[in-house]
């Protein structure tokens, strides 16, 4: 099993609530073990891969409004999930790359 961390942040709009609950209900039914008491901050244990993963996440979010971090906390692994703006992302974290 390998942990992982997931930081998100949804646009404010209509479909909202429904994003984050299919991006919440998506790493539930994948992970064996998660800490969710953060309000956009997520651990979890899983036996998928980090691709998979973040596959998995992009199709419950909208990555055009949305975006995400999935990472790895032993690991330098990290996949950009929706739209970057600020680029200092890839100075601060040369190993995240986008999906």
């Amino acid at each position: 099993m390998a942990v992982y961390w997931l930081t998100f942040r949804f646009k404010e709009d209509a479909g909202r609530a429904d994003r984050q609950h299919r991006l919440l209900e998506t790493v539930r039914l994948r992970s064996s073990r998660w800490w969710t008491e953060s309000a956009s901050f997520l651990l979890f244990e899983s036996a998928a891969t980090i691709n998979h993963v973040a596959a998995a996440i992009r199709g419950a979010i909208d990555p055009r409004r949305d975006l995400a971090l999935l990472g790895m906390p032993h690991v330098r692994e990290a996949r950009i999930i929706g739209s970057v703006r600020n680029d200092d992302l890839f100075a601060l974290m040369d190993f995240a790359k986008e999906t």
